[in-house]
């Protein structure tokens, strides 16, 4: 990973045609620079500070990282889109805990937002940050569902290696935990009928 100025003088960190650059998430102008650069047509916001409990013990960072910074990368973005007249589309990376703890399971689009814990309430705000850029003409989105691609990446990786190891007697497993009552996860285990449907599919108990 290389800062913007060091892929300026010359040592821009390449991965398989694929540059990478490291900003201050709360750097209006470095965000602004990275964009100009690498001329996105797409914008998936998948950083921010992912700890209920580190969000207790830090809650004015996690509102900067999680709240703030989602709104200089839509100012930047919407920005560039204005002053290039190229279409840019963003989807910000939300949590089921900006609805706090709902009446009922699954969320819906109907679903209060009212978080209850710091890390919350900076997606809460994101969350309604992304529908007021979207009012002034930026594509975009917020979703909650991407928090599983990576379990789901992980699956398919395991099946992938097993197939490519397996003629040389290699094995290969994937331990993929049930549920988990943590507070992140609150909404799939509090109340008890809620944690009865969650764990209906778990094959081992």
């Amino acid at each position: 990973t290389r800062t913007l100025g060091e892929r300026e003088a010359g040592g821009g960190g390449k991965i398989d045609n694929d540059t990478l650059f490291k900003i201050a998430s709360n750097s209006k102008a470095m965000t602004a620079g990275v964009l100009a650069q690498a001329r996105p047509d797409h914008v998936y916001n998948l950083g921010g500070i992912s700890s209920v409990a580190f969000s207790w013990e830090h809650p004015v960072l996690t509102g900067a990282v999680s709240g703030l910074g989602v709104g200089t990368l839509l100012e930047a973005v919407w920005a560039q889109q204005r002053d290039t007249d190229r279409p840019v589309r963003v989807l910000q990376a939300s949590s089921a805990e900006i609805f706090g703890v709902p009446a009922s399971a699954p969320q819906r689009e109907t679903t209060p937002i009212a978080p209850v814990n710091p890390y919350g309430a900076a997606k809460a705000y994101a969350h309604h940050l992304v529908g007021v850029y979207r009012s002034r003409g930026l594509h975009a989105s917020t979703v909650i569902g991407a928090y599983n691609i990576s379990k789901a990446a992980d699956f398919q990786l395991a099946r992938n290696l097993a197939v490519e190891l397996g003629p040389d007697n290699i094995r290969v497993n994937c331990i993929a935990p049930g549920l988990v009552k943590t507070d992140f996860a609150r909404a799939l285990w509090d109340p008890p009928e809620a944690e009865k449907r969650s764990s209906a599919n778990t094959p081992l108990r």
